[in-house]
């Protein structure tokens, strides 16, 4: 069975939630990536989950994309899985094999991610109706509205499928055709496997303690974490941390440098053995083995 990996941080209601959904649907391949969660509820459903779901467990908060971002964690996925969220709630018709429906629409177009379309909620339903993504202040049901512009087929029960962009959400992976490099370009199958992202909405099953403990501690969310006064999406940095990045940024371009040095040290030998007599007088010899070789070829195909 296809496995299903699903970033979780202290937010256990959600990853109860769409555990249990997809245990309904009969899927069992469950691979929950705990980012260092803090919050005590959360760690009592690990050791709770534990017992039926596989819980990788990593030392800080890598967010959500750490599977795909991190080339060793990458390489040592199966040829085909899934990459969900956790506060995806899944159409209640969406057929109990959608897995391998993604994965023969994959198949099919060649496309190494095909995920759900999600539902747009209303404006007044969304958390934040407008966000300042890409540089522009949006009204999210408009930007919600650019993934459903291009549709390029229809599935076998007729649901729509579109050619997008889309973040984590829930995508197959399919790393015959998928690039990490750029890991945004995917399908999205609509009709009956339109589902919804719960963190998009202002109604909300997350209780209040939990919800003010994650908005404290995030730092991968758009809709739940911390906005300016831009509406821009912002998370705070200890100075112990602040330090680290600039010290490992320094290190960058310090090698950077150096390397460039290297580099045109190199290009400056080169050119002073291009430019020398020996290189001079030596030329009709390799002239004449280039002449040579393409002889030795050019007979060889009549043998």
């Amino acid at each position: 069975m296809i496995p299903i990996y699903i970033p979780t941080f202290n937010n256990p209601t959600y990853t109860r939630y769409i555990v249990n959904q997809l245990k309904k649907l009969e899927i069992t391949n469950l691979n929950v990536i705990d980012n260092n969660s803090t919050y005590l509820p959360m760690k009592t459903l690990l050791e709770d989950l534990e017992k039926s779901v596989n819980i990788i467990r990593l030392k800080e908060n890598k967010g959500p994309h750490y599977v795909l971002r991190d080339k060793n964690f990458y390489e040592k996925l199966p040829s085909v899985f899934c990459l969900s969220d956790p506060d995806i709630e899944f159409s209640k018709r969406i057929p109990k094999n959608f897995v391998k429906d993604l994965l023969e629409i994959s198949e099919k177009y060649k496309m190494g991610k095909v995920g759900l379309a999600l539902e747009i909620p209303e404006l007044n339903e969304f958390v934040k109706p407008y966000m300042y993504l890409e540089g522009k202040l949006w009204n999210m049901v408009e930007w919600e509205k650019l993934h459903w512009q291009n549709k390029i087929g229809e599935h076998t029960d007729s649901s729509d499928i579109y050619r997008t962009n889309m973040d984590t959400t829930f995508a197959i992976y399919n790393k015959k055709y998928f690039n990490p490099e750029d890991r945004y370009p995917a399908l999205m199958v609509a009709g009956n496997f339109t589902s919804k992202h719960l963190g998009s909405y202002k109604k909300t099953i997350i209780p209040i303690e939990e919800q003010e403990f994650y908005e404290r501690t995030t730092r991968y969310s758009y809709t739940a974490g911390k906005l300016n006064n831009k509406g821009v999406p912002v998370f705070e940095i200890t100075v112990h941390e602040y330090t680290l990045i600039k010290e490992e940024l320094d290190s960058l371009r310090f090698n950077y440098n150096t390397l460039s040095q290297i580099n045109s040290n190199l290009n400056f030998e080169l050119q002073n053995l291009y430019n020398s007599r020996t290189w001079r007088y030596t030329r009709p010899f390799r002239i004449i083995k280039v002449i040579i070789k393409k002889l030795s070829h050019f007979l060889n195909k009549f043998k």
